[in-house]
């Protein structure tokens, strides 16, 4: 099975007038062994040159494995979707008739995700839910809900974790990031600069096969460059539940179930988003960004001191590439999309090479 990365049919996700916005559709194949296995032997899978390179061969444990596909994608909410904030867009490329069955046809090209997490996912109860289920996906959502936000269900967005017939579902936990208990009291913002209505959703999925278990959690944060603390203390919470609510069910991550952490994180490499997964807990002299929070935030540390911080360490899927935009528009190209993941008993076998602006 080989993986591909494709533009995104007829999406456009912007904030600011005049940018017209490109979200491109991520699918990587993972390999995923049972940690009990005690066969040596393995299976090599011999990259082709017209795919990135993780190494020349990557190797994984054949007895008890699981090969399967995931992928994330930002669809844009429709009611983001207008002409004012994409003047260089066609109005009747952003209407619900247009964009829906662009969408559908879409993610239902070959080759088709086991595991698909999608972010600004709206209408889900009158259209996505049965449009999924007509892909042969089962669905967990969780949609978009707090003080700033329309009352109503079928008004707001929301993130979903959609898996095929080879997995099944054995629980979930939702994520409020204006539930934070804790946030600094050192901003002069106020509190109101901390509620932004983002949530993250947690599933530990079940292989039918090798009953190998697999947590994935997908996550959308706030989109402005402006709160970049916001963004590092929602990131910093998420990573504190998944440990939470795995311990709580007596789960080791990485020993009973490995960890896939996906989403649209508004975070270049670089931020202090990037910096968090990369470094652990992170605010250090490397970080490009132009907003630095006005908060003493630790500085990096490594990944002996990262695992007792969250109980786990992840690494990115975008290893040698990450300069390679998952979002262009008239005027950024940028990656802003991530794939994290624990790596003693997940490998990825293929994925295809993230396109260039010229390409997309």
């Amino acid at each position: 099975m080989r993986t591909v990365l494709r533009r995104g049919c007829a999406v456009s996700n912007g904030r600011r007038p005049g940018m017209s916005r490109s979200r491109l559709f991520t699918l990587f194949y993972f390999s995923m062994a049972a940690h009990y296995c005690t066969s040596t032997n393995t299976t090599s899978v011999q990259d082709e040159s017209n795919l990135n390179s993780f190494g020349a061969t990557h190797s994984f444990t054949a007895c008890n494995s699981d090969e399967f596909t995931i992928s994330t994608w930002n669809v844009l909410a429709q009611r983001f979707a207008i002409p004012s904030r994409f003047n260089s867009t066609a109005a009747s490329l952003l209407t619900s008739d247009y964009r829906k069955p662009n969408l559908v046809k879409h993610l239902s090209t070959p080759p088709v995700p086991d595991i698909l997490c999608l972010q600004e996912l709206d209408e889900y109860t009158q259209f996505w839910k049965d449009t999924l289920q007509n892909l042969s996906y089962n669905t967990s959502y969780l949609y978009r809900h707090g003080k700033s936000l329309p009352p109503h269900i079928s008004d707001s967005d929301g993130v979903s974790i959609s898996y095929s017939s080879k997995f099944k579902l054995n629980w979930q936990e939702e994520v409020l990031f204006n539930h934070i208990p804790s946030m600094p009291e050192d901003s002069t913002r106020g509190q109101t600069y901390w509620i932004k209505d983002k949530v993250a959703l947690i599933c530990e999925l079940e292989s039918i096969v090798n009953q190998n278990r697999l947590i994935v959690v997908n996550t959308h944060l706030y989109w402005s460059p402006k709160y970049e603390d916001l963004k590092y203390n929602q990131m910093k919470f998420l990573m504190q539940q998944i440990e939470h609510v795995t311990s709580k069910r007596n789960i080791t991550i990485d020993v009973d179930a490995p960890v896939i952490i996906c989403g649209d994180l508004n975070s270049l490499p670089g931020s202090l988003v990037w910096e968090l997964m990369t470094h652990g807990s992170a605010f250090t002299q490397n970080s490009n960004s132009k907003n630095y929070p006005r908060l003493p935030l630790p500085q990096s540390i490594d990944s002996e001191e990262f695992k007792r911080e969250f109980g786990f360490e992840v690494k990115s899927a975008y290893v040698g590439d990450e300069v390679r935009p998952t979002m262009v528009s008239d005027d950024f190209e940028g990656c802003i999309d991530w794939m994290w993941y624990t790596d003693k008993r997940l490998k990825i076998i293929e994925t295809r090479k993230i396109p260039t602006r010229e390409e997309v």
